[in-house]
């Protein structure tokens, strides 16, 4: 089975978490140039390619960024514009702000974007339509889908392999590349990404990700805020800042032994899987 390297490339003030209000994030110290290039070098070392979810806003202004990154190989697909809940946006909106990065980020590349991520894992029941939007645009893989619930996203007993979602008694023909989470027996454990790889010791990651790979592919994400050594403050609650900085100072030394211990596939064959569920 094939294991790929994916980055949500957004700011650390459009986290959800923090919940910063939107007219206030030109105000925020912008750190994703300084955050990217370092974790693009730890990409470089380890000869790492990876599919790039990038923000729209952040594409925005930031595109020699996107250039560099598409330059040295690695995959762009699109993270969205604005890094909204899907179930907070109409039909029209999330049609609005998927077209809008779609064509900010073919502006910038000059290639067809194929890929797409949601905002925090938020595709659920309230957003089914978001494969036809997809379709439509051109994208070919959706990993958008968390197969378990959490307040913010995610959908309890949803397929937890890569498979064909039928939506509306129709088969989507857009693929659904789910975030990874380890199964023993009937339980679910997230691990790949986030605050569950930031929080998680490196020899229980290690036999996730071996014991999961053994029955699909699979993939890990990351945002470049978490590889950030000097974080800005912000204010927030005890709870809130646990959440967004838990485990922020040992990612990139976690990350390094990922990519010794692990080979990565090519990006260009993100949900090009053998596992896939026709069910």
């Amino acid at each position: 089975m094939k294991l790929f390297m994916t980055i949500d490339l957004e700011d650390w003030y459009n986290a959800h978490d923090y919940a910063i209000p939107k007219e206030k994030w030109n105000s925020c110290e912008s750190r994703a140039e300084n955050t990217t290039r370092c974790l693009l070098e730890l990409l470089s070392k380890y000869e790492v390619k990876a599919v790039f979810f990038v923000l729209g806003y952040i594409a925005e202004r930031h595109p020699e960024l996107v250039l560099e990154i598409s330059a040295q190989g690695h995959k762009i697909g699109t993270h969205g514009y604005m890094h909204d809940k899907l179930y907070q946006m109409s039909r029209e909106q999330l049609e609005q702000d998927i077209h809008r990065s779609i064509q900010l980020l073919k502006d910038i590349t000059g290639k067809e974007i194929k890929h797409y991520r949601a905002p925090s894992w938020t595709f659920d029941q309230r957003t089914e339509y978001l494969h036809e939007i997809l379709q439509k645009e051109g994208i070919q893989v959706d990993s958008s889908l968390q197969p378990f619930w959490t307040p913010l996203s995610g959908v309890a007993g949803a397929p937890s392999r890569i498979h064909y979602p039928v939506i509306n008694h129709e088969k989507s023909k857009v693929l659904e590349f789910p975030a990874p989470v380890c199964e023993i027996g009937p339980l679910r454990f997230p691990f790949c990404g986030g605050l569950y790889l930031r929080m998680a010791p490196y020899w229980l990651i290690k036999k996730c990700l071996k014991r999961t790979l053994k029955k699909q592919d699979c993939f890990l994400y990351i945002h470049p805020w978490e590889l950030d050594a000097k974080p800005p403050k912000h204010k927030a609650s005890p709870f809130i800042k646990l959440i967004h900085n838990y485990g922020i100072r040992n990612m990139k030394n976690k990350l390094a032994k990922l990519f010794r211990d692990f080979e990565f596939c090519d990006p260009e064959r993100f949900g090009v899987g053998e596992q896939i569920d026709e069910k």
